[in-house]
Parts: structure tokens; C-alpha cells; sequence
């Protein structure tokens, strides 16, 4: 949202002169004007996989990587 708020300063305009999708799809993006474009997670079980395997790491073990599945959630700011 800051993002699309420097392009408005710059003179820009979104999504005419430039598409702006953010992450995390926080409530507010979908109430912003334009509405913005977000990639969805599941942040509740990315943070319960970011403890467990910092867990791992403090215990001594190399947890392996992790890919939890995402969504674009298409709004009017792409």
C-alpha cells in the first residue's frame, strides 16, 4: 500500500502505468483504493513451521526447507 501510495506522489497510476500485488493479504488490502492484488498464505501455519524448525536449529539438527502453498487473490491494483 505504501508502494502504491509513492506511485500516486510519483504521478503514476495503478494498474494503468504499473501493477502493484502485495503478500500476505492483510485485511486492509482488500479495502484499499485500488484494492490490492495479494498472494495468500497461511500465515498461522508459517509461523508454527518457523518455530518448529527453529526448534530444530536450536537443539543442533539442520531442519530441512519448507513450501507452503500460496494464491494470488486477483484485485483491481494488477
Amino acid at each position: 500500500m505504501a508502494v502504491i501510495s509513492a506511485l500516486r506522489q510519483a504521478g503514476l497510476a495503478v494498474p494503468a502505468d504499473v501493477s502493484v500485488v502485495g503478500y500476505n493479504d492483510i485485511p486492509a488490502a482488500e479495502h484499499f483504493h485500488p484494492a490490492l492484488s495479494s498472494i495468500r498464505q497461511d500465515v498461522h501455519r508459517a509461523g508454527a513451521l518457523l518455530v518448529e524448525k527453529l526448534m530444530l536449529a536450536i537443539e543442533g539438527h539442520r531442519p530441512a526447507s519448507a513450501m507452503l502453498e500460496t494464491r494470488l487473490i486477483i484485485r483491481d491494483s494488477s
